[in-house]
């Protein structure tokens, strides 16, 4: 796995364009999603994604993605011959388009980053895959983390120095916590992941979805909960 530090909650999503880490929020050769500078995701290794092969079809080319709320709006331009195609998020096979067409919506993604990619197919086979596009697919407005800067009214103040390490498909976190810290929340994509009853300095998150994610932890006194800690961003191949 791979492990990015950077500030901030997880942003939200729009149509506007431009790259972000991963290409940026929008249409556009790139994809679209975050809009503050972070990680280029790859297709993991031991994925589906074929490789080219001689009588299939050429690759699929000009993928483009929009994101809207959890939706996601590709289009791409076929090959000569193609008779269906097949979506790939993060290089696991998302759908399979019996018929040949030039766009598709995926309607339910997941939060996080992700990698899109498409191919042809013919009656010889599967060909290339596209070009890659990554999007960022925001999590629910009404479940993120607190954005407070400063403390509520008799709370805590804010875990410092939060780091991650990821060992395959798991996730170990670290931080200090401020004095008075009576327990702690964890955060994953802004959503509530843990709550942890005691106040910890570590926690370990076994079992993660695959993509790009951001962690935050605040810190609750016996009053209320404090203000975010610093983000954590790793990828889950």
């Amino acid at each position: 796995g791979r492990v990015q530090r950077r500030p901030g909650l997880v942003r939200s999503s729009d149509d506007r364009t431009g790259p972000s880490p991963g290409p940026g929020p929008g249409a556009g050769a790139g994809g679209s999603g975050d809009p503050s500078t972070g990680p280029t995701p790859t297709a993991p290794v031991g994925t589906t994604i074929p490789v080219p092969s001689t009588g299939k079809p050429g690759a699929v080319t000009s993928l483009t993605a929009r994101v809207t709320g959890n939706s996601v709006a590709l289009n791409w331009v076929n090959p000569a011959g193609t008779t269906g195609n097949r979506i790939y998020i993060n290089g696991v096979l998302r759908t399979n388009l019996a018929t040949a067409v030039s766009s598709t919506t995926d309607t339910n993604a997941p939060s996080g980053w992700h990698t899109y990619n498409v191919t042809a197919d013919n009656g010889s086979g599967e060909g290339t895959p596209s070009n890659s596009v990554t999007v960022f697919i925001q999590a629910a407005a009404a479940t993120t983390v607190p954005t407070s800067t400063t403390p509520k009214s008799g709370g805590s103040g804010a875990p410092t120095g939060l780091s991650a390490s990821v060992q395959g498909t798991t996730v170990t976190l670290t931080w200090t916590n401020p004095s008075g810290t009576h327990s702690n929340h964890i955060y994953l994509n802004g959503i509530l992941r843990t709550t942890l009853a005691a106040a910890a300095t570590s926690y370990t998150d076994t079992n993660p979805p695959a993509g790009w994610h951001t962690y935050n932890v605040t810190a609750n006194n016996a009053t209320n909960e404090g203000p975010i800690s610093n983000s954590v961003t790793v990828y889950i191949p």
